[in-house]
């Protein structure tokens, strides 16, 4: 893989420009062009000629890499980044914000796809949480595991539908004052796939790439923590405990997405239950703190 980069003014933006050409080991090139608050993706190669973006704040372009799934699109990820300034693109002050809304991917925002006794069957897991047994095992079996699980997972993304509204409700967090996020158990480059193909935009994305996982409180302070928030200003939204714990542990509103479901044994954790993504906006609309006027930018 071949990375050239070099740095171009563009007035319209307001900030620096890196313009990247990047050609693939199937020589196919794309251009990237980047700024703090988009990663804006170009191919050149006619298969691939369309804009597309992610929400990502890139600093640098040597944390770009390129990919391509087989899912039709040329796109872009960073094998690390680091989150843009606020306080820097605003001035030295951090604008008003409620807090952030931090969502969880499958089973709160995309209906439920995953088989999770038939993967954990295939792998050899009498029970329990996968990611936690896939842990412990020794290296041959752990990456038998691992293969059989992302093979499940990309079957599950490409097929996926969303829950109504999902992407308005993500979008329409900013208009009551929150920032939104996303912490889930799955991985970088399926998550990158899927806000290609439905159009999520996020202001911070946690995957289990990065450090701890749910039901650890520690990404949910992390996400806190990049955005300047209060965790007790924000929420935490899924469907199964460790969301719930998760956001609990971090000092939280929980809220407990169970669709058409039956209602789960451990609801009763939840600071609130809901079977659908727009009774979350009203929750957040009867939570506003009036002494904070007017959405994140």
């Amino acid at each position: 893989m071949t990375l050239k980069a070099d740095t171009a003014a563009d007035s319209g933006w307001h900030e620096r420009v890196e313009r990247t050409s990047l050609v693939t080991p199937q020589d196919e090139t794309a251009d990237f062009v980047t700024n703090p608050r988009r990663l804006f993706v170009r191919a050149v190669n006619p298969a691939f000629a369309s804009w597309l973006h992610l929400t990502y704040r890139v600093r640098d372009v040597s944390s770009i890499v390129g990919c391509c799934h087989g899912c039709g699109y040329a796109y872009a990820t960073m094998s690390r980044y680091e989150p843009r300034d606020r306080e820097e693109e605003n001035g030295g002050s951090s604008p008003p914000c409620q807090g952030v809304v931090i969502f969880d991917l499958d089973g709160t925002l995309t209906r439920p796809a995953l088989d999770f006794d038939l993967i954990r069957a295939e792998i050899g897991i009498a029970s329990g949480p996968i990611l936690e047994a896939v842990e412990k095992m020794d290296d041959a079996s752990r990456g038998r595991a691992i293969e059989i699980l992302e093979k499940h997972e990309w079957r599950a993304a490409r097929r996926v539908s969303l829950y109504d509204h999902a992407v308005n409700i993500v979008s329409s967090c900013k208009g009551v004052g929150y920032f939104s996020a996303l912490l889930t158990r799955n991985t970088r480059p399926i998550v990158d796939f899927l806000i290609l193909q439905h159009g999520f935009e996020f202001d911070a994305i946690r995957t289990r790439e990065d450090d701890a996982i749910k039901p650890s409180p520690k990404p949910v302070l992390s996400i806190c923590d990049q955005l300047g928030v209060r965790p007790d200003h924000s929420w935490m939204v899924g469907d199964f405990l460790f969301d719930i714990v998760s956001g609990h542990q971090a000092g939280a509103r929980t809220v407990l997405m169970i669709g058409d479901g039956p209602l789960p044994e451990f609801a009763g954790q939840a600071d609130h239950v809901i079977r659908r993504l727009d009774e979350l906006f009203a929750l957040l609309q009867s939570n506003l703190d009036p002494d904070v006027i007017g959405p994140p930018d």
